[in-house]
């Protein structure tokens, strides 16, 4: 996904903390008919299926990022987060 491939899927635990559904990916139920369906209803409509990947990446990049996560979590634990802490430079 953060490469901006659409993600066509099924969620059978119904986790929607950071996708959702029709706005970040295309979800369909867990047989190969339903597969089969959504593939043919994203064949006919390129534009939102490029909306879709192109949401999908930007929700994954901003999301799911180790740096990010990791600048999270010590700004958390109250570690000060800026360029004075960098070590990749």
């Amino acid at each position: 996904m953060s490469s901006g491939c659409l993600l066509v899927a099924a969620n059978p635990a119904a986790d929607q903390r950071v996708l959702a559904p029709g706005v970040h990916h295309v979800e369909c139920g867990p047989d190969v008919a339903l597969l089969r369906a959504a593939l043919s209803e994203i064949a006919t409509d390129l534009d939102r299926a490029r909306r879709i990947a192109r949401a999908g990446c930007d929700q994954v990049r901003a999301r799911m990022a180790v740096r990010s996560g990791v600048a999270a979590k010590l700004a958390h634990m109250g570690f000060p987060i800026g360029e004075a802490t960098r070590t990749d430079a």
